[in-house]
């Protein structure tokens, strides 16, 4: 009996403590997509995307700063009229990919979800991937574990006022680089090197993707994006072989820099890690002639419900 009633004071302690955390959460949670409001920069583009009208997006992408440097959705449109949001951060990994998945799809419902496979290795021990994984659930479930430092910045008003709608980024998750330092090593797929495979906390979180997507009718698709410095052909084979397992759609864009027209010499903003303008022009052309050509989207051009998209163009 002793036992059961200390039982019922653990769950009693613990879910009076989860209320307390939630109620703070909706305090302490920034009332605007900003830095000023106490937002963390990485995660304000990302952010903009509970901005964009419910259910107007045809494809999502993820990845770290080699995504949002050189996938430009106002482009994809114009040229296209594929509607795109890049959820882009420096340093994205994929257990942060699935968990704004899953909020992302309470308000949208994309055709195609795009994973740039740099963030499926994270080169940290499996303790500290771990470590990791939990700790960005946590700030996800309960944000006053995210954000409870802002109470140094907060005033009054934090305790009334309510958040206001995110607003959508101008340029839908892309950042602008037109920074040249010419990429100056050799053909940098080609290795001996067995295949460098997946740890198992970011698998593991791959596969919840992937499973997610099976679940909202998602086709989920991987993409490398041509980048020396942090590609090679060892990771190459290990994604192929995930996919193909998988039966995921995988687009190697380091394969085809040639078919691109990547010229290492201008188009690399830092030696051959992200792209600049110029690259980013080159591969978001590439790509959205790959998706509309392979998937069918529809060319939402002219559609006076997608009209936004033409005054982003003109905002360019």
């Amino acid at each position: 009996m002793n036992r059961v009633k200390k039982i019922v004071r653990y769950l009693l302690f613990f879910g009076i403590l989860a209320v307390i955390f939630l109620g703070l959460s909706r305090v302490f949670y920034p009332k605007e997509n900003s830095v000023e409001a106490g937002m963390p920069p990485r995660d304000v583009k990302v952010n903009g995307i509970f901005g964009a009208e419910n259910n107007s997006l045809d494809v999502i992408f993820f990845g770290d700063s080699i995504t949002f440097t050189s996938i430009k959705p106002v482009q994809i449109w114009e040229e296209q009229g594929i509607a795109s949001y890049v959820c882009g951060q420096s340093g994205q990994i994929i257990p942060e990919a699935y968990n704004w998945l899953k909020q992302i799809l309470e308000k949208q419902s994309p055709d195609i979800v795009v994973l740039e496979t740099n963030l499926i290795y994270m080169d940290d021990s499996m303790a500290d991937q771990l470590n990791h994984a939990l700790e960005l659930q946590l700030a996800s479930d309960i944000p006053f574990y995210k954000y409870h430092n802002r109470w140094k910045n907060m005033d009054e008003s934090d305790w009334s006022r309510q958040p206001e709608e995110p607003k959508s980024d101008f340029t839908m998750g892309y950042e602008k680089k037109t920074a040249i330092v010419p990429y100056t090593g050799g053909d940098y797929m080609q290795t001996e090197s067995a295949k460098e495979p997946l740890a198992f906390v970011p698998e593991s979180y791959l596969d919840a993707v992937h499973r997610l997507c099976e679940k909202n009718d998602i086709q989920m698709m991987l993409v490398s994006i041509p980048s020396p410095q942090s590609w090679n052909g060892s990771r190459h084979d290990a994604v192929t072989e995930y996919a193909k397992e998988h039966d995921v759609l995988y687009l190697d864009l380091n394969l085809y820099a040639e078919e691109l027209g990547i010229d290492w010499k201008s188009d690399t903003l830092d030696g051959g890690d992200h792209l600049n303008e110029a690259g980013a022009t080159k591969v978001s052309k590439y790509l959205g002639t790959f998706l509309k050509e392979r998937y069918g989207l529809t060319d939402h051009r002219g559609n006076a419900a997608y009209a936004v998209w033409d005054r982003l163009v003109e905002d360019q």
